[in-house]
């Protein structure tokens, strides 16, 4: 009787060895997220990076193979397609690492998420999760003027731009010199300054938000000629000239009138001559 007692459980020994051995346990993937936010460009430390740490909640006793995928290419995608695990490394983390696209867009911070999954083909068993992320947004909408210096005293010329991509067209006026002025330190005398932009009216879009389009501006009464910058400062508006003072600046004015579309009620304005111009925001190298 014992020895068939004894036989009877090294049958049932060996067969749960081989259950084991032929049936593969199910696992879960542990998620352990070091940081949520991805940003657009780099800074002076590097790119602005996502991460978090992967590991398996048991022995696959064979290699496994996770895919990466990212909901929202546009706001950040993986560095790794793929996040492999064996017998040897499945209870280890591994650092998965976010990178944040810079799509040009002032579309706010987005959430996405990053989703990791396996699967086997020849059985039921599958693996998934999710990370939440948010893609934090440092696009900001600015229509950029940038100097071009001009050798002739009654005109300047001004090149402009957009600073982030339009969701739809965008079109701008140029205003310069269309007022006047009256100089207070000449008794009695008045003495318009006026100029005229051209072209007057800018377009751009998805195509071509990015190459600038240059505005000349020509006096239609006289020279442009210097004055220092405190007495422009002080004199903000519109410009005029007299032939008995060398003075003042010509205030350009670059606007989207419209009450719709991507750069609604957007402007900047800029003092200048033919060699300075002040509050110009597009570095001269671009």
């Amino acid at each position: 009787m014992m020895r068939w007692i004894g036989l009877f459980l090294l049958a049932v020994g060996l067969g749960a060895g081989a259950w084991w051995y032929l049936v593969p346990p199910t696992f879960e993937l542990q998620v352990t997220v070091l940081d949520a936010t991805t940003g657009e460009a780099p800074d002076e430390t590097g790119p602005d990076v996502a991460q978090f740490q992967v590991r398996l909640s048991k022995n696959p006793r064979a290699s496994v193979t996770l895919q990466l995928t990212s909901s929202d290419p546009e706001q950040g995608t993986p560095e790794r397609s793929t996040l492999t695990f064996t017998e040897d490394n499945w209870d280890r983390p591994q650092t998965v690492t976010v990178l944040g696209t810079d799509e040009f867009l002032d579309d706010g911070d987005v959430s996405y998420q990053v989703r990791l999954f396996w699967e086997d083909p020849g059985t039921d068993r599958k693996a998934e999760a999710v990370v939440d992320l948010l893609g934090l947004d440092d696009d900001e909408k600015q229509i950029l003027i940038g100097f071009l210096p001009s050798s002739q005293p009654d005109e300047a010329r001004l090149q402009v731009s957009l600073a982030t991509q339009p969701v739809t067209p965008v079109e701008l006026w140029v205003r310069g010199g269309e007022s006047s002025w009256k100089h207070t330190g000449l008794t009695g005398q008045e003495d318009a300054f006026r100029a005229v932009a051209s072209p007057g009216v800018l377009q751009f879009d998805a195509s071509n938000w990015q190459i600038p389009q240059v505005v000349t501006l020509r006096s239609r009464t006289g020279s442009l000629a210097t004055t220092t910058d405190a007495e422009a400062r002080q004199n903000y508006d519109w410009v005029i000239r007299s032939r008995s003072v060398q003075l003042e600046w010509l205030k350009v004015v670059v606007l989207q009138p419209h009450d719709s579309g991507d750069y609604r009620n957007y402007s900047h304005s800029v003092l200048l001559n033919p060699s300075r111009c002040l509050r110009c925001n597009r570095p001269p190298a671009s």
